[in-house]
């Protein structure tokens, strides 16, 4: 017999099943796994666009680049980042349970 809709394991309910791998003679939760993969995902993405930023903040000052080249990259380089990381953040905070 299914559960009824909404309960337990049904349709639109926030409770999962919790699943296990064995590797190695283990048991790995892999929603552990997952949890933790975002978040380094979501960290190293953050990181990557800090130290963009800080560069081209850096090499215009120090007279490496024009203001022109930095608004070049900034837009070539930077403004990608800035969506990817939006979006991995988003989804990162969205996909957290509890």
């Amino acid at each position: 017999m299914s559960p009824p809709e909404g309960g337990p394991g049904g349709p639109g309910s926030d409770v999962r099943p919790q699943q296990l791998m064995r590797v190695s003679g283990r048991e790995i939760d892999l929603e552990t796994v997952r949890e933790k993969t975002r978040s380094r995902l979501a960290q190293l993405l953050v990181v990557l666009l800090v130290l963009v930023a800080l560069s081209l903040i850096g090499l215009t000052a120090w007279g490496k680049l024009s203001i022109d080249e930095a608004k070049d990259l900034a837009g070539t380089v930077l403004s990608p980042l800035i969506a990817v990381t939006g979006t991995a953040l988003g989804f990162y905070f969205g996909g957290r349970q509890g």
